[in-house]
């Protein structure tokens, strides 16, 4: 998770404070890092990537340079409505379930209230965005499958050539786990 590395190169204001910006030398400090290892695949990234414009796209891959190839997940939008809506929760919005909906959902959508929602989750424009930054023969889409869990980890461990069933036989507790909030958490949040 090098969410302060992605957002210090990407410069935008987040959580509750006017001052949210995460410094730029967590992105160098990333970056120094994975240019020490010439000889190993690396994998880095946060989701707020996704949010990219074409602009930031292209600056990302430039700085990462020939070794850049761009993994993109996509999910369903019944799974991806009520976790982003919990991500906004957790950041400080405090709106209702149904209200952040129906403004996600609204032709046009409330921007005020959904902020990035639609950037980062209009799934054709991220794809297309990190191709036209990365090329199409540098990008692998990943459409995940509920039913299908062990995709993900097959995927990426093929991306990094590592053996097969080594990441999937993590056990993840805690902030590692990525779980969602209970009903009770989220009221809590609100």
């Amino acid at each position: 998770n090098q969410r302060a590395g992605v957002l210090g190169f990407m410069e935008p204001r987040w959580g509750w404070t006017s001052d949210g910006i995460p410094p730029r030398g967590e992105w160098d400090a990333l970056m120094e890092e994975i240019e020490e290892d010439q000889e190993r695949r690396v994998l880095f990234g946060h989701e707020f990537a996704a949010e990219a414009d074409a602009e930031t796209a292209k600056r990302f891959v430039d700085a990462i340079g020939e070794r850049c190839h761009v993994a993109v997940t996509l999910r369903s939008p019944g799974a991806i409505l009520p976790s982003a809506w919990q991500q906004y929760v957790k950041a400080g919005v405090s709106i209702p379930f149904d209200d952040w909906l129906e403004a996600v959902i609204a032709d046009p959508p409330n921007r005020k209230v959904t902020k990035g929602f639609h950037d980062r989750n209009d799934q054709a424009g991220v794809v297309q965005r990190w191709a036209a930054a990365a090329g199409p023969d540098r990008v692998t889409v990943i459409v995940l499958d509920k039913k299908r869990p062990e995709l993900l980890f097959d995927s990426f461990e093929g991306l990094l050539g590592l053996p097969s069933g080594i990441l999937a036989g993590q056990e993840l507790g805690g902030h590692a786990s990525n779980r969602g909030l209970s009903v009770p958490e989220a009221e809590l949040f609100l």
